[in-house]
């Protein structure tokens, strides 16, 4: 990862990252049958959505084996604007690395701002609806789909000034594919 990339750190308790997307793309569906009215969602919505998402998310999710197994994974970490803006959302407290609550890691470096990301998923999730279900005025579908990623990425996404950069992230880490269910390798999981 480079240096000058904007570094975030997705923390998920008792879920992975396609669980994040489930949550993200129930959240588009109640959007749709809101404005368009019920019985617009199907199937074909459901997996356009989801792909959406997933081809967004994955140019930046990395994880590796070693992701939350230091303490020093805590620190530097900080809300992002989406946890201030949507209190209500977040976990109370950030939930230590020793804790055995914690299952998932991933990290996402950026050369974009984070506003900017955001902007390009609300805009796949968007053209994903627009493409599948035939509606004449989708006024304020965009404003509702980034309002919803914000409470969904808000709830487990922080900024860090130091994740993926320490001497552990580079010599030893191996990256997995973390859109695929892998049991963590973690010191502190339980067997």
């Amino acid at each position: 990862m480079k240096t000058e990339e904007a570094r975030y750190q997705i923390k998920v308790v008792d879920n992975d990252l396609c669980g994040i997307l489930k949550q993200l793309t129930g959240e588009c569906f109640k959007i749709v049958d809101k404005i368009a009215g019920e019985g617009k969602t199907n199937l074909v919505l459901y997996q356009n959505v989801f792909n959406a998402c997933t081809n967004s998310l994955k140019k930046y999710v990395k994880a590796f084996d070693v992701c939350g197994t230091q303490t020093l994974c805590d620190e530097g970490i900080s809300p992002t604007y989406m946890m201030k803006k949507h209190p209500e959302a977040r976990q109370k407290d950030v939930i230590p690395t020793t804790s055995d609550k914690i299952k998932r890691y991933a990290i996402i470096g950026m050369d974009i701002p984070l506003e900017k990301f955001v902007n390009r998923l609300e805009a796949a999730i968007v053209n994903a609806v627009c493409k599948t279900v035939e509606h004449k005025k989708w006024h304020g579908l965009a404003g509702e789909v980034r309002e919803a990623i914000e409470r969904v990425l808000g709830r487990c996404l922080y900024s860090s000034t130091s994740c993926g950069l320490t001497d552990l992230c580079q010599r030893g880490a191996k990256e997995y594919d973390p859109w695929i269910y892998k049991p963590s390798n973690r010191a502190n999981e339980k067997k």
